[in-house]
């Protein structure tokens, strides 16, 4: 897949995490980095997704997936 792609992608995949968790954020600034948070998340899931049968399970996009690894370990 072609960066841009693969960008595209992304870009379509955090659109309908916004409208599924209703995000709205109170800057384009916070949208803007959260989209950067959210974006290596979908990368990461989509690279462990590709491994297929080497790893036993899937992940997906869900809730958490615009917060960082530090922000989702203070909250729970």
């Amino acid at each position: 897949m072609y960066e841009s792609e693969s960008e595209t992608e992304a870009m379509k995949a955090y659109m309908n995490f916004l409208a599924t968790y209703g995000r709205q954020y109170a800057s384009m600034d916070e949208t803007a980095n959260r989209y950067r948070i959210f974006k290596d998340n979908y990368d990461n899931i989509m690279k462990h997704n590709a491994l297929g049968d080497l790893v036993p399970f899937t992940r997906e996009i869900n809730q958490f997936s615009d917060m960082t690894n530090e922000e989702f370990e203070a909250r729970f």
